[in-house]
């Protein structure tokens, strides 16, 4: 039979492993929920300016950084709405903005003049909101509000790995030369006096920072997405995928695992499609931003999929020509447009047509394990994606599909024409 040692000290009283359960909260659930649509507020329209730079962003490592943080971010918009629903708060109410003050601090975030002073401007802004989440959790009722307590102890976990990787990037390649440094940190205190006026990230802080005029971008600036398709200095950019003359990949183990390696390579010019689609379609409903964060992610996981399929054969693919020329035909498209072109034209086809399948066949036919296991995965991103770009041509075209056939004719041939001038030279895409 078991005996306690009674000299060890006391086991906290626990409900289900929540200690401290009869503590007396700093809000009730209205003043919860106020405080979540802060969050909600911010964490939504910091996915849509990430991804309205990720195009101008010339680091290349950085474009990838911002994809996946696009889609955590969605992620995180996405549980704090289901959460703040259960707190006795209206749908309607949801995608307003909280404050003007706040309102502000993004505005002027999407402001910064460059990617770096951009990618300084996101980390100080997750910075204040991984200060709130922890705060919270001190503020908040464990027992009852333990749904809340679970939601942002998974946002504190990803924001402090976000801020890790946003420094890093940030510092990288000159980044940290003091002069540099004494630039950003400016930006950064911009960013948090900004901040303090809107009463803090919960807005319930004493304001000490009254907004000037004359101290802000907004209404003097204008932000424009890049549609030049931004790269750094280890690149060659060019716009057909093959020139006039270039070598076959060929059909042995070798040339198949090239072919499947450069098929993935070249997507973060979807990515980049999406990305456009994401800032400039304003407007929509909530699950039109959220499909296409994720749709946006995968297709960045699919480059680094060719990236890291290269480096298993050893090729160095920053001195690869880079196909930039989908980029450049998206840029030309509405959002509606975009996503009939990816979506339907390219995506779908490929999954009536089987090339989706054929490509796991072939890698595995030449034992190519990775590209197998790759292009397995691939292929159930691209079933997904049919499911996303039907669920958001939709809701553009309010529920009236009947003038798609047309629209993708009209693409089609529009798209033909964009490839004519290479093409007469014969060179291909």
């Amino acid at each position: 039979m078991f005996h306690p040692d009674p000299s060890a000290p006391a086991t906290p009283p626990r409900i289900a492993g929540i200690a401290d359960y009869r503590r007396i909260p700093a809000f009730n659930v209205a003043e919860n929920a106020r405080i979540l649509l802060r969050y909600e507020f911010i964490e939504r329209r910091l996915l849509r300016s990430m991804a309205g730079w990720l195009p101008g962003v010339a680091r290349w490592e950085a474009k990838f950084l911002l994809g996946r943080l696009v889609w955590e971010d969605s992620e995180h918009t996405q549980t704090l709405r289901t959460r703040i629903l259960e707190l006795r708060t209206s749908e309607r109410i949801l995608d307003r903005a909280p404050s003007p003050n706040l309102a502000l601090v993004l505005d002027e975030l999407v402001l910064a003049d460059d990617w770096r002073e951009f990618l300084t401007g996101v980390a100080a802004l997750k910075r204040a909101l991984l200060a709130a989440y922890q705060r919270h959790l001190t503020q908040t009722q464990p027992l009852v509000d333990q749904p809340t307590v679970r939601v942002l102890r998974i946002l504190i976990a990803e924001e402090t790995e976000h801020i890790a990787l946003l420094d890093e990037q940030i510092a990288a390649d000159g980044g940290s030369n003091e002069a540099e440094r004494t630039r950003l940190d400016a930006w950064a205190q911009r960013i948090a006096l900004l901040l303090d006026a809107a009463g803090g990230v919960q807005g319930i802080d004493p304001v000490s920072y009254a907004v000037r005029s004359e101290d802000l971008r907004t209404g003097k600036k204008t932000f424009r997405c890049d549609y030049t398709y931004a790269l750094d200095a280890r690149f060659t950019p060019q716009v057909p995928r093959f020139i006039a003359g270039q070598a076959p990949f060929g059909d042995d183990a070798a040339g198949v695992y090239r072919s499947i390696a450069m098929g993935r390579f070249p997507e973060m010019q979807a990515a980049k499609g999406i990305a456009l689609s994401i800032y400039e379609n304003d407007g929509q409903p909530w699950e039109y931003y959220y499909l296409s964060a994720r749709h946006l992610w995968d297709e960045v996981r699919h480059c680094a999929m060719g990236q890291a399929m290269l480096e298993d054969q050893g090729v160095d693919w920053t001195r690869l020509p880079h196909f930039v020329g989908n980029y450049h035909f998206y840029a030309s498209l509405s959002p509606l447009e975009r996503a009939i072109r990816l979506g339907v034209i390219i995506e779908l086809a490929m999954m009536e047509n089987g090339a989706k399948r054929r490509e796991v066949e072939l890698a595995r036919k030449h034992g190519l394990a990775l590209a197998e296991t790759f292009q397995d995965y691939d292929w159930a991103d691209e079933v997904n994606h049919v499911d996303y770009a039907r669920r958001n041509i939709e809701t553009m075209m309010h529920g009236d599909t009947s003038a798609l056939d047309g629209m993708i004719a009209d693409i089609n041939r529009r798209y033909a024409e964009f490839r004519a001038p290479w093409e007469a030279k014969g060179d291909k895409f």
